[in-house]
Formats: C-alpha cells, structure tokens, sequence
C-alpha cells in the first residue's frame, strides 16, 4: 500500500511540473522579426558606384618580351688605317696591316612600361699591326724615317644609352599603331699607341728622352633623335 501511494504521488507530480513547463513557454514573450528598412517614395536605392574599365595594359616591351641582356661578338677581318685630319693636312696615311681582334660588347635592355625601352650598350674593337714605313712621316709629333719599323696598337670603343619611348597608341583593327620615339646619346673615343722598338732613344739639350712613341686619341658624342610608326599585323608579322 505504501509503495503504491508513492508511485501515484511521484506520477502526480511529473504531470505538475509537465504542465508548469508548457505554460511558461506559451507565456514567454516572442520577439518580431526587425522591421526593414524602406527607402523613402521617390528614391532609388544607392548602389555601389560603378568601378571605371581599364584599357588593356601594353606589354612591358613591344619587340623583347621584357628584361633582356643580348650579348656582341663580331668576327672582325677589317683592315684599318690611320688617315691624317684637319690638323694634319700633309699626312698621308697609316696602313695597319693584318685583322682587327674580334669585337665584344653587349646590350642590357630594362622596361619601363607601357612599351617603353631603356637600354644600355657597350662595344670594342682592339688590334695590333706591325709595319715599316717606306718614307719619312709625323704621327702625333713623333717623327719616323724610312726603313723604321712600327709596332702599333689601337683601341675602339662606343658606350650608347638610348630610351625607346611608346608617345602615342591608336587603336585600329587588325592590330593597334604606335607611334615611337627614340632619344639616345652615343659616346665614341678611339685611341692610337706608335712604337719604334729597334730605334735607339735620343736626348736632347735639355736632357729630355725620347723614346720614339707616339699617343693619339678623338672622342665623339653623337646624340640622336628617331620617330617610329608600328603595327602588328599579325603574330609573326609587323
């Protein structure tokens, strides 16, 4: 009897708490959704503003590609002379027999963008000759006789910068236009070393020695100024 009353009063107090459980819930407040928020009549709603379009990016360097290093090497079979300038109306020449060593130099390339070039370059020729010379002569006022026998060296260098610069661009089909420009300034020097080995040194009265060498040397700047007009025709075609 007893066991059977507890059973009863624990069933009648689950059904209790059952039933405080479900009123609560449906007494608790609920919270509305927030209100949206309308534009006022009239109005358009404000959108993101519209990004601009770009025009398409020209390539770092039209011809090359990019950066670019190109090496020189010139295969030299020349056989120079030395002529005599304004300075040496009488001089009738200098004949350097045999080849010229082979010329070196290279070409650094670097863009700039938008097509544009600058670029940096170098070349050099050396040679030696050896000759006897058959009548008297001055070169660089050192005076030779007949029967002398000449050991020569000479030296040719160019150092050049130039810009390629891409001024203008129309758009056409089949391919676009461009107008280039190109501004460079060239530096040039060039020199000349005479020896007469098997000549015995002189002194003179004032105990100067001289040992039968001669040293010449010119430099040149040659600036530049070049327009280019460009299309691409094709793939393998401009």
């Amino acid at each position: 009897m007893s066991f059977h009353r507890a059973g009863l009063f624990t069933a009648v107090f689950c059904s209790f708490a059952y039933v405080s459980l479900l009123k609560a819930q449906q007494q608790a407040p609920v919270q509305p959704p927030a209100p949206q928020q309308t534009a006022p009549s009239g109005t358009q709603p404000q959108n993101a503003a519209p990004q601009p379009v770009r025009p398409p990016e020209e390539p770092n360097i039209l011809e090359d590609g990019g950066f670019s290093i190109e090496p020189i090497y010139w295969l030299n079979r020349a056989q120079p002379a030395l002529r005599g300038g304004a300075g040496a109306p009488t001089f009738e020449g200098l004949a350097y027999p045999g080849h010229s060593d082979a010329g070196i130099g290279g070409e650094l390339g670097i863009p700039t963008g938008h097509s544009n070039t600058l670029r940096f370059s170098y070349f050099r020729v050396l040679g030696n000759a050896n000759t006897t010379i058959t009548q008297s002569t001055t070169v660089f006022s050192e005076g030779y006789s007949p029967g002398d026998y000449l050991a020569q060296h000479y030296n040719l260098q160019s150092a050049k910068i130039s810009w390629d610069y891409l001024s203008y661009t129309w758009r056409r089909a089949p391919g676009n236009i461009h107008f280039k420009t190109l501004y460079e300034l060239q530096f040039m020097t060039i020199s000349t070393d005479i020896a007469a080995p098997f000549k015995p040194a002189t002194e003179d009265t004032s105990g100067t020695i001289n040992n039968n060498t001669a040293h010449g040397s010119k430099n040149i700047f040659l600036p530049t100024l070049g327009v280019e007009f460009e299309q691409e025709l094709g793939g393998r075609f401009r």
